[in-house]
């Protein structure tokens, strides 16, 4: 797979996707407060929901992401309805040249899912990446998040395996068992062919 220049904006039916080249104070406080809004719901699965949460250090968080967008390794997209609204964030992460795979992680303000605004999330990105060369594309999530495992099954993932007890939990006490799914270019193109 060639290294080449993120796109930095992807369009759906529904959603702008727009990619984080550069951090600002204002998108920090946005998923700042995003992310409290939300956090009760984010704390059952997500461990930065955890952690401590200021615009400070959401800023310093989309720092590193505009840096790591910049070297190839890492593609996040905050994802915004066609109004204007962020909703929430999307990205390809782990990002290999060597293999062509990546993994995409995401998470949604609670009040906006069960909408099928992050499976329509999934594959834009998805697309934009199979379309750039990737081969391989892989979601891992706690096995018993159903919500998480439905979604990658509905976008056409298939389980690799469970890693048994291999992570803490999102709680950070006990540990959690990591469902991993994937889907490869091939499988892409003949779900292309069918549309």
């Amino acid at each position: 797979m060639k290294q080449q220049k993120f796109k930095a904006q992807i369009q759906t039916k529904r959603l702008i996707l727009k990619g984080r080249e550069t951090a600002t104070f204002e998108m920090a406080t946005a998923f700042s407060n995003l992310i409290q809004q939300n956090i009760k719901f984010l704390r059952k699965w997500i461990g930065f929901a955890w952690q401590e949460n200021t615009p400070e250090i959401s800023y310093r968080k989309c720092y590193k992401s505009s840096q790591l967008w910049h070297e190839l390794k890492e593609a996040d997209y905050n994802i915004f309805l066609k109004n204007g609204e962020l909703i929430g964030q999307i990205n390809m992460k782990d990002v290999d040249y060597k293999t062509a795979s990546g993994e995409i992680g995401y998470y949604m303000a609670e009040k906006y899912t069960g909408k099928g605004y992050m499976t329509e999330a999934i594959l834009a990105l998805e697309t934009e990446f199979f379309k750039r060369g990737i081969n391989r594309i892989q979601i891992c999530t706690d096995k018993d998040n159903i919500p998480s495992v439905n979604l990658a099954k509905r976008c056409g993932y298939k389980l690799d395996g469970i890693m048994r007890d291999d992570s803490l939990a999102a709680s950070g006490k006990g540990l959690r068992s990591t469902a991993i799914y994937s889907k490869l270019r091939a499988e892409w193109q003949k779900e292309q062919k069918k549309k």
